[in-house]
């Protein structure tokens, strides 16, 4: 907790000077929420989203957070916005994982195939 309490730290210094920078209020989600504060990373992250609403981290930050409580429906449309924004193999492999939870296994192995296409190209990269 002290190491995700350090960034926090070095997050608000950094907004202090940026605050137009909608990144450090993601990142700084993203450090609240391993820290146990859901409530306080919802809040920057909805901030984040005001400044900025393309940021495919963003949605991917509150399907997480969906996932974690159970809401896989919500969660299912967050990953969805993530994807339009930005085709990555980590957002494919977490839809992946939802709709294991759903009890979906073609939609599984859809998005178990497309993960793994954008895995191999990213590795090129």
């Amino acid at each position: 907790l002290k190491d995700w309490q350090k960034a926090i730290n070095e997050l608000n210094k950094a907004i202090k000077i940026h605050s137009d920078k909608a990144y450090y209020y993601v990142y700084k989600a993203v450090c609240l929420e391993k820290n146990d504060r859901i409530k306080d990373a919802e809040i920057n992250s909805n901030i984040a989203k005001t400044i900025n609403p393309n940021i495919a981290m963003y949605y991917f930050n509150r399907c997480k957070v969906e996932y974690d409580i159970g809401n896989y429906e919500a969660a299912t449309e967050e990953i969805d916005k993530a994807i339009e924004i930005e085709e990555k193999f980590i957002y494919y492999n977490f839809k992946m994982r939802i709709f294991l939870k759903l009890n979906n296994p073609k939609e599984v192995d859809i998005y178990k195939t497309k993960a793994k296409q954008l895995q191999e190209i990213e590795n090129l990269i």
